[in-house]
This record gives structure tokens, C-alpha cells and sequence, in this order.
């Protein structure tokens, strides 16, 4: 298997779930060197507008902004904040599924959910809490960010991994809110007993 040298840290890609958006300002400010010998690491803050307005987005989801067609969608004044920003996401990370694309992207989030550290990884290969910011959390995603790191070193270094069993979500597809055709406006909820 190739080597991952190109890694982004992300965070703030939802602009209220403030564990990435800190751990991001940290890294920003320490700028990182010890990586610099296996692994390059991009450290990126995905949603500033949302972020600074401690919103989960703008005017639409940002994760939801990275289809083929939404990334080489014309933009005009009337675009969307959010897919203004992932079409410099891409240039900055990808272009999304070429060769100059980023290995691995850690695209921190958090949640109200008490489900503790989670790792959802998303690959076109087979092989690879909301406006609260709580040091626990803070803490346990640093950490999961630099065993993340540490895990990547070893890999690029040749290091043999015994096996184990994980739990492993898998995504299936995207499915959004109902929204107003014109203000883009969810116009529906989540039944109380799903």
C-alpha cells in the first residue's frame, strides 16, 4: 500500500461544534514540525464565516457541498457561501480524486451524542457537543488527531500492525433536509422516535 504523506486536519467545517474549531486554533498556532519528516500535515479552518458566527453553517451544509457536481458548479454573487468555500476546499486539498489530492483528510466534528472519541472514515478505496466547548472532548479528539498522526508515521515507516477487530460505521448515503425551494430553509424535523 502507498505511503500517506499528504494529511489535512480540519475543523470548524460546522462552525458550533467548537472541539475542532479550538483544536484547529491550537495547531495554527504551534504550527506543528515534528510530522515534517514521514507525513505532511495541512492544518485548515473549513468554515471560517460559520465559525465566526458560532453557526453550523452560513447559508447551506458544507459537508454536503462536495459532489462532483456542486464542485464544478459556476459560482456568481447569488452563490452560497458554503460552496464558494468547498470549491477553495478543493483547490486547496485536492482537486478532490487526483493525484494531488490529500491522502487522508481528519475532518473533526462533535456531537451532542454521548459516543464518546468516533472515527468515521469516508475512501473511494476499500482501504483506508454543539456550541459547547468541553476540555474532555477537547482533549480525547487531540488525542485521537495525534494517535491518528502516530499511526500514519508508523505505517510510512514500514511498522507491521497485528490484527483486530473495530467497529466500523460505513457511509451509505447523504440525505438531507427537506428545505424551502427559494431560502433554502429546513422546513422539516427528525421524528422524535427514530
Amino acid at each position: 500500500l502507498p505511503a500517506l504523506v499528504r494529511v489535512a486536519v480540519c475543523g470548524g467545517t460546522h462552525g458550533n461544534e467548537l472541539s475542532g474549531v479550538y483544536l484547529v486554533r491550537e495547531r495554527l498556532k504551534k504550527k506543528k514540525k515534528e510530522e515534517a519528516d514521514t507525513v505532511s500535515v495541512m492544518t485548515v479552518m473549513s468554515n471560517p464565516r460559520a465559525v465566526q458566527q458560532c453557526r453550523r453553517y452560513t447559508e447551506t451544509d458544507l459537508n454536503r457541498c462536495f459532489t462532483a457536481a456542486t464542485l464544478s458548479a459556476p459560482v456568481s454573487d447569488r452563490t452560497p457561501y458554503e460552496i464558494v468555500r468547498s470549491q477553495e476546499l478543493n483547490t486547496l486539498l485536492g482537486p478532490k480524486g487526483t493525484d494531488d489530492a490529500m491522502d487522508l483528510i481528519c475532518d473533526l466534528h462533535n456531537t451532542t451524542a454521548n459516543m464518546g472519541l468516533c472515527l468515521i472514515s469516508y475512501s473511494d478505496a476499500d482501504w483506508i457537543c454543539l456550541h459547547i466547548y468541553k476540555a474532555d472532548i477537547f482533549n480525547v479528539m487531540k488525542e485521537g488527531v495525534q494517535l491518528v498522526l502516530d499511526w500514519i508515521h508508523n505505517f510510512n515507516s514500514g511498522v507491521w500492525f497485528d490484527g483486530g477487530e473495530v467497529e466500523v460505521y460505513t457511509m451509505v448515503k447523504n440525505i438531507d433536509y427537506p428545505r424551502d425551494a427559494e431560502t433554502r430553509t429546513i422546513t422539516a424535523a427528525i421524528h422524535p422516535q427514530l
